[in-house]
């Protein structure tokens, strides 16, 4: 009893790790596909891809409207600029659990490495979107 009460005991804190580990790294995999997606259909219909300061990702729309795409408190947010407004107006959040989110542009598209992560496990992510024709 004094052998088997520990080994099981050991076993089943293991299993629950190894569970959690792989529940978060869903979790994160889930979040990261569902904002890719919008995230590569805007970019697909961009131009003028730029950097802020801040190394904040903007570019137009067709529309005319700026966007904006933030890195603030652990999560990515983004933000729209109407033609002919001087200001961003609202905030969506696109992601939660982002630690660190780079993006690099060059005159066809936008280069993303983006790092989510929870309380169990991590991912990341890179890859080049090209955007619309100019």
């Amino acid at each position: 009893m004094v052998i088997i009460i520990p080994a099981v005991m050991n076993l089943y804190l293991s299993m629950e790790r190894d569970l959690k580990k792989i529940v978060g790294k869903q979790h994160l995999q889930g979040e990261a596909a569902a904002w890719m997606t919008d995230f590569r259909d805007e970019v697909k219909s961009g131009r003028h891809f730029r950097l802020t300061e801040e190394g904040w990702l903007l570019f137009e729309r067709s529309s005319g409207d700026t966007v904006r795409y933030s890195h603030d408190r652990r999560r990515l947010v983004r933000s729209v600029r109407r033609a002919g407004e001087k200001r961003f107006k609202g905030r969506t959040v696109m992601a939660h659990n982002v630690y660190i989110v780079t993006f690099a542009t060059d005159r066809e598209g936008v280069f993303v490495d983006i790092g989510l992560q929870n309380w169990h496990s991590d991912v990341s992510y890179q890859t080049y979107i090209r955007g619309r024709a100019p």
